[in-house]
Parts: structure tokens; sequence; C-alpha cells
């Protein structure tokens, strides 16, 4: 373990010298990821300029929740998002390479790459999460500082999760784009409170494709809502149990890795 970690730091300095070559480039794609970000906030608040309140939520409630999705999926983003790559590594043959090193192949393409263009949105999420926080009367101490940085590495693992299982079906299907699509879609659900939509949502957004506890279930913790605090506080099992079947998943499918020819 401590081995792993200590690579992944190396993996990281790297990866952010990298980007630093480029400085001028990182600064544009960050500059126009925050500005599409600050749009789409805006947009939840020209909603609630227009009708008050949805599904028995305030603007800040909702936008607490919208901002924890936003950091969740951010963080993912920014740190594993290379998992969105392996159709690419076997279409083109590049799992090979990492099979002959003698370290854990998930473990290569997860910390091979740091993503260049989203640290906008986790700026525009931070900022939401301390705004409606404030507003909320939340995240006044230490304390809830640490349970929602536990909520964001949990939601993080989620998207993880759910974008490794997807991507995964590529040793089979070769290219994983339509799946992997599919995910991101979803995740546009996600960005709401889940009880503004019909039942057959909530069960998917909750017990097939987790993305309810990247931002919803978690929040209602926060919040204190006893309906649904419960799975709230469950986020972190769930987030390191939907990672850990979806590990299995790939361990599955890399069993049945034969290559493609190239």
């Amino acid at each position: 373990m401590l081995r792993h970690i200590i690579l992944y730091g190396l993996y990281l300095r790297a990866n952010w010298l990298s980007l630093m070559q480029y400085r001028l480039d990182f600064a544009v794609k960050n500059i126009s990821g925050l500005t599409l970000n600050l749009v789409l906030v805006a947009g939840v608040g020209i909603i609630f300029s227009r009708v008050g309140e949805i599904g028995g939520w305030s603007f800040h409630q909702v936008l607490f929740i919208y901002a924890l999705g936003m950091v969740c999926r951010a963080v993912w983003h920014l740190l594993w998002v290379d998992t969105l790559s392996i159709g690419l590594l076997v279409r083109r043959g590049g799992l090979d390479r990492l099979l002959v090193r003698p370290l854990n192949p998930l473990f290569q393409i997860m910390a091979g790459y740091l993503d260049d263009d989203d640290w906008g949105e986790l700026l525009v999420g931070l900022v939401g999460l301390t705004v409606a926080g404030r507003e909320l009367g939340l995240v006044e101490h230490g304390g809830q500082v640490l349970l929602l940085g536990l909520f964001v590495l949990s939601g993080a693992l989620i998207y993880s999760a759910i974008h490794l299982a997807a991507n995964t079906t590529a040793f089979w299907l070769v290219s994983a784009r339509s799946l992997d699509l599919l995910a991101w879609e979803l995740d546009n659900f996600s960005r709401y409170p889940l009880n503004i939509f019909g039942t057959g949502i909530r069960f998917l957004l909750t017990w097939v494709v987790p993305y309810g506890f990247a931002g919803f279930y978690p929040a209602m913790a926060v919040f204190g809502e006893t309906r649904w605090a419960l799975l709230g506080w469950a986020t972190a099992l769930v987030g390191l149990g939907a990672f850990a079947l979806a590990y299995r998943f790939w361990l599955y499918g890399l069993a049945s890795y034969q290559g493609t020819g190239t």
C-alpha cells in the first residue's frame, strides 16, 4: 500500500509538470470550463427566479446538491478520468504495454493521467458549496468540512466505479463508447433532488447506477433530512462497495483479454 501511495505521488508530480509545459493552453481550457460551469449554475438560478422552489427544495438547497455533485465529478475527472481510455487501449493494443510492467495495470491507468481542463468545474463547485452552506447554516466547523471531504472522495469513487464498469465492457465489445455515453447522460439526472423524479429513475440512480450517492443522499445527511439521511450516511460504504464490484468486473474482463491483433 505504501509503495502505491508513493508511486501515485510521483505520477501526480510528473503529470502536473507535464501540464505546466503548456501553461497558456492550460489556462485557456480552464477559463473555458469555468465559464461553462458558471453558465450552468446561473441556469439553475434563472429557474428558481421563475418558480421559487422545486419539489419543496429552495435554491440554496438545490445549489448545495448541485455543487456537491460537481465537486465529486471534478475530483474523479481530474484524477481518474483515464478509465475512459480502456477501450482505446484495448483497440490499439496499448494495454499489452501495461501488462508487461510489474505494476497493477488499472493503477497505471488511473494514475497515469492528470486531467487538464476540469479545474474550473472544481472551483465553481467549491464556491457553490461554500455559498450554499453559509446560507443554509451548514459547514460551520472543521468536523463538517471533514465529513464533506469524505463524501466527496466517496462520490468520486462512485463515478470511477460507474465509468470503470462501463468501459470494462470494451474487453468484449472492443469499443465501449455507447455505454459510457449512457453513463454520462444518466449523470444529468443526479444534479437535482432525486425525489422530483419518478420511482423508476430514483431506483436506477440509487441501486443500479448509484449517482444519487454522489450528491443527493450525502447532502441529505448534511441537511439532516430524516427520510434519506440514513442512505446519506452509507455513502462511504456505497463508494467502496461500488468500486470493489467494478474492480472485480475489471479483473474478470482482464482475464478474458487476448488482444485485438493490433
